[in-house]
């Protein structure tokens, strides 16, 4: 739908209060998923055949990833599902 007084659909979301969400149990799927797939079968083995698990480089790695695939999504689901200022 389109706002009346702006003519985007941008607006009239925004006007109207109406918020697009998925399922609360997709995101948490969705990064499950991530995490087995990019870290469990990806990354990790590399990581322990390459650098080594016992080394700074591969903690930060693995620090990193966690970060990205945990951390990062959270905080855009707060800010642009539920609208909360996250910082």
């Amino acid at each position: 739908m389109r706002c009346h007084q702006c003519s985007t659909t941008a607006a009239y979301e925004a006007h109207s209060g109406i918020v697009w969400s998925v399922p609360r149990g997709v995101p948490t799927r969705d990064l499950y998923l991530a995490w087995t797939f990019v870290w469990v079968y990806g990354v990790y083995p590399w990581a322990n055949r390459t650098i080594g698990d016992e080394t700074l480089v591969y903690a930060l790695i693995n620090i990193v990833f966690r970060f990205a695939i945990w951390v990062l999504p959270v905080f855009g689901d707060l800010r642009y599902v539920d609208r909360v200022d996250v910082l």
